[in-house]
């Protein structure tokens, strides 16, 4: 399993989790919470999409890196 993989696989629990959260728990501290956990699931997966390009021989990416970066 690669490292890509492994961070793809995170970032798409992450976001899967976020959303169950966001969903079923009727707590308005519990739904902020779980978009700040959405949140972190989408920049792992921006980081995942600009190293993939850059792994692949390709330039990499700079716009999901500014965007995470931004973010941050």
């Amino acid at each position: 399993m690669s490292t890509a993989l492994l961070f793809w696989l995170a970032g798409s629990g992450l976001i899967g989790l976020s959303v169950y959260g966001l969903i079923v728990n009727p707590h308005p501290l519990m739904k902020l919470l779980a978009l700040n956990l959405l949140g972190s699931g989408v920049f792992l997966l921006f980081g995942v999409i600009a190293r993939r390009g850059a792994a692949a021989g390709l330039g990499g990416d700079p716009m999901p890196q500014a965007l995470v970066i931004t973010g941050i």
